[in-house]
């Protein structure tokens, strides 16, 4: 469970991403919007567009895709505030799930070796119900119930964006109405890597504070940490696994595990 502080220190930054929207929403008005819970790929889909946005329309380069410099219809909105969903209108959604499991464990070191808003042991971690499994799933269940009834809306994955990146991310750039270059769309991809979005931030060369390692010297620090799927597999024991694969059995909607492909359960 989270200390006095950590609970301080969790419910500033949600008041700050709140003030953060709400501005923005007033200023720079977006054409798209890219919904997830935290830990759920949302970094790599970001830079992928970014690049391609680059390549494609002479952009220059920028992980903030809502920057008032880019031209009306091609401004991208990120967030992880559902209630972002209900408020916008004329604007194209995309919600991008991954696997609660894989992101309960990325979130756990996150927030206990980035963030430091967590100091507690992992088995805490998965179990809160304000930061934990609990929390995600829920948010997961309600931004999928939410996404099926609304026609502009597009649901995606972070697993069957691993599994076909260029088929991903050319329907997702055909679903947003920007131009399709399939050989600028393959650049941006490469460009996008794993490996050397983690070299990339390893070595500061991305000028921007979401791809800075808080701590060179520890892979758990990275922003771009680990990626794979079904990973949480290796980093949890018995009765963590246990427990994350009951609750994610018993409480998350039907459709939407189908949707990800979950594994593991019975």
């Amino acid at each position: 469970m989270k200390t006095t502080k950590e609970k301080r220190l969790w419910d500033g930054t949600r008041i700050l991403n709140m003030i953060k929207a709400f501005f923005y929403k007033k200023l720079f008005p977006i054409d798209a919007i890219v919904l997830s819970f935290p830990k759920s790929g949302r970094t790599w889909l970001r830079t992928i567009l970014a690049k391609y946005l680059e390549l494609e329309y002479g952009i220059p380069f920028t992980l903030e895709l809502n920057d008032r410099k880019i031209p009306r219809n091609l401004r991208i909105g990120f967030t992880h505030n559902l209630e972002r969903l209900k408020e916008l209108k004329g604007c194209k959604k995309i919600l991008l799930f991954r696997d609660p499991r894989d992101v309960v464990v990325s979130q756990y070191h996150h927030c206990k070796n980035r963030s430091k808003t967590f100091d507690g042991q992992i088995h805490e971690f998965i179990r809160d119900e304000e930061v934990g499994i609990p929390r995600i799933i829920d948010f997961m269940n309600r931004a999928w119930e939410e996404s099926g009834s609304r026609e502009d809306c597009m649901t995606i994955t972070y697993e069957n964006l691993h599994k076909d990146t260029y088929s991903e991310l050319r329907a997702i750039i055909g679903f947003l109405g920007f131009r399709i270059d399939g050989e600028k769309l393959k650049e941006a991809i490469k460009f996008s890597s794993f490996d050397k979005m983690q070299q990339m931030e390893r070595d500061g060369k991305f000028n921007n504070w979401r791809l800075q390692s808080s701590n060179p010297k520890n892979k758990n620090a990275y922003k771009v940490r680990n990626g794979k799927i079904g990973n949480f597999g290796k980093e949890l024991d018995s009765k963590d696994l246990e427990y994350v694969n009951k609750i994610t059995m018993d409480k998350i909607n039907r459709n939407l595990k189908d949707k990800i492909g979950l594994t593991g359960l019975n």
